[in-house]
């Protein structure tokens, strides 16, 4: 019975060190000095140290025991150090203060006298200087930029926030020991959903925490040192993913599954230059950093928010009916309508706490649903023009909805419905450009002209113009005309024919000019002067060269007839029209001849007649 009894103290206290009894292992934290270097650390003012709990934008805290500079308990007794322990990083010039439990970091809110807790660690908000030998300051980096307190200090009252260095002290940190010589026994996978779900063309995120496990119990946190076998994110479908850890010669592996799913939907694009919008266009209301769009659930006072998924500024949107897709009417110049299908979305409210927005079934006879739409670093300010003041179109990320408000709040980001086969085409500032797509026809804006070109009598003359509205055929390659910006080319179809006697050429890839025996491509002289922009050779002898895909370039023979010979650069100062050198006669002097397309036409017809060669202009 005595040997039995001294045997189970003997376990009981083995059981204590090891800490089998409470479930933790044996944490030890002593009281750190000098440069700081990364590590898992407790932020400690007088004998609390901060913890992950938010409550009244401060970070709260947890009484802890202290004893010759060490602690291993809090002062309740309770070894379970999880919430209190903040892993630092070095990051850049700044370091990141990491709780794994919560698998968030320590940060500001850009506000004096707050705090709070951030999934992204890149965020300004998450990013400290740390300055100090026996205690520390810890300065916010986004707080310093706005100018306001900065330092992560405790006030007794209310808890961990940045306050000024008038409010408590500087921080004591303890630094976990860690027992290096004790050998590695097993890596473990926290902080991700059981199955993380991505999208055909993500790039693959862990966004989790690695934490190894030493024989004697210890742990750390080693996810910055770990790889990760690359999983497939091109094919659908459940993907192994396996974790590998070394230290010394010992490796050790964790696997956890993700799920690649399908996007399905019509894609939205974001738009970056408000004058890029055109009435019937159909939008989307977005907050880009919640990953939020506005929903089709109107509340009394505000829309809800439905979770997208974006891509390279591209969102689509399944036909669920759960996202509110706008058809915008109106015009930059005099104003947007934001029109739902039944009714229009308009500012509701003025004055303190009353941010509505609401939405009915005529335009709001006061303007207060007709919209400005500005757009800088892909923010679009919208901003009702009626009587009622709060009429910013914000995201409440508190809340989870939309509103209108006079000020703060987050910025929304609107996403346009494109067609899958429209064309963006850039005019620089010289105000040409080529374009050409063999497998689509496309309609020119408004803006833009586009046009074929020709030689008659050894002379480069536009062929057939196409005007803003108008539908170039597929496989016509044009010149383009306009003021310097971006110009989106609709797909369209139409049963014309490419011009027969256009020059140009095109390819839908980058490969070599065909079609000719001498080629041209659109650029300016070597003096890039402006004035010069035209068709000019690429290489000294005007032989072929590599076409740009869906670039258009100019292919002529050597001889153009009537004895004239081709030239080494064509300049569009120099190109005449189809009717420069025509001359005025009567409409009835003209008994036969041909039109501009090379239809026959007899006595009586008005407009450009060839005949025998020469132009007329009938009146």
């Amino acid at each position: 019975m005595k040997q039995f009894y001294f045997k189970s103290i003997f376990l009981s206290l083995l059981m204590m060190v090891i800490g089998v009894g409470n479930g933790f292992a044996e944490d030890r934290f002593e009281k750190y000095s000098g440069e700081i270097t990364e590590g898992d650390y407790l932020l400690v003012s007088g004998e609390t140290a901060m913890n992950t709990t938010v409550s009244s934008n401060r970070l709260q805290f947890q009484a802890v025991k202290i004893e010759n500079d060490v602690i291993t308990q809090m002062n309740n007794g309770s070894k379970d150090f999880s919430t209190v322990v903040w892993t630092i990083s070095k990051s850049g010039d700044y370091y990141t203060l990491y709780n794994a439990t919560e698998g968030k970091y320590a940060a500001s809110t850009g506000t004096k006298n707050q705090a709070q807790l951030l999934e992204s660690g890149t965020d300004d908000k998450s990013l400290w200087t740390i300055t100090g030998t026996s205690t520390y300051e810890f300065v916010n980096k986004k707080n310093s930029s706005n100018g306001v307190n900065k330092n992560l200090r405790k006030n007794p009252g209310y808890g961990f926030a940045c306050y000024s260095t008038s409010t408590g002290v500087a921080l004591t940190l303890y630094k976990k020991v860690v027992d290096e010589d004790s050998p590695l026994s097993s890596i473990a996978v926290t902080g991700v959903t059981p199955t993380p779900t991505f999208y055909v063309g993500d790039a693959f995120v862990f966004g989790g925490t690695v934490t190894a496990t030493y024989e004697n119990g210890d742990t750390k946190d080693v996810t910055k040192f770990v790889e990760f076998s690359e999983p497939d994110m091109t094919t659908t479908g459940s993907k192994e993913v396996t974790v590998s850890y070394t230290e010394g010669e010992v490796t050790k592996n964790a696997t956890y599954t993700i799920t690649v799913k399908a996007l399905t939907g019509e894609a939205y694009t974001l738009v970056t230059n408000a004058n890029d919008l055109e009435e019937d266009d159909k939008v989307i209301i977005v907050n880009t950093e919640a990953g939020k769009a506005m929903s089709t659930t109107q509340n009394s006072n505000n829309r809800g928010a439905v979770e997208v998924i974006i891509q390279n500024n591209k969102i689509l949107v399944p036909n669920t009916g759960e996202i509110q897709i706008f058809t915008l009417k109106g015009n930059v110049t005099d104003g947007w309508y934001f029109y739902t299908g039944s009714g229009y979305i308009y500012a509701a409210g003025s004055g303190s706490g009353k941010n509505y927005l609401r939405t009915e079934t005529e335009k709001d006879e006061n303007g207060n649903s007709k919209a400005s739409i500005s757009i800088s670093d892909q923010d679009a300010t919208v901003q009702f023009q009626g009587t009622n003041t709060n009429n910013l179109l914000k995201y409440n990320s508190n809340s989870d909805l939309y509103s209108c408000y006079s000020s703060g709040q987050k910025n929304v980001q609107i996403y346009r419905r494109v067609n899958e086969n429209d064309v963006e085409v850039t005019i620089s500032a010289v105000g040409y450009s080529t374009l050409y797509y063999g497998d689509r026809a496309l309609t020119v804006p408004e803006g833009v002209t586009a046009t074929t070109c020709s030689v008659t009598d050894g002379k480069l003359t536009e062929s057939k113009t196409y005007d803003a509205g108008m539908t170039i055929p597929k496989g016509e390659a044009v010149v383009l005309k306009g003021a310097a910006g971006k110009y989106r080319f609709a797909a369209a179809s139409t049963a014309e024919e490419v011009d027969v006697n256009n020059k140009l050429k095109g390819s839908d890839s980058a490969e070599e000019t065909t079609g000719g025996t001498l080629y041209y491509a659109l650029t300016l002289n070597k003096k890039n002067d402006p004035k010069s922009v035209g068709f000019y050779w690429m290489n000294e002898t005007g032989t072929a060269f590599t076409n740009g895909a869906h670039k258009a370039y100019l292919a002529l023979d050597g001889s153009l007839g009537g004895g004239a010979q081709a030239k080494s650069s064509y300049l569009f100062s120099e190109v005449t029209t189809g009717i420069n050198g025509a001359e005025n006669v009567a409409h009835d002097a003209i008994q036969e001849g041909y039109n501009l397309n090379g239809q026959r036409v007899s006595q009586g017809y008005r407009g450009i007649v060839i005949v025998n060669g020469r132009k007329y202009i009938a009146k």
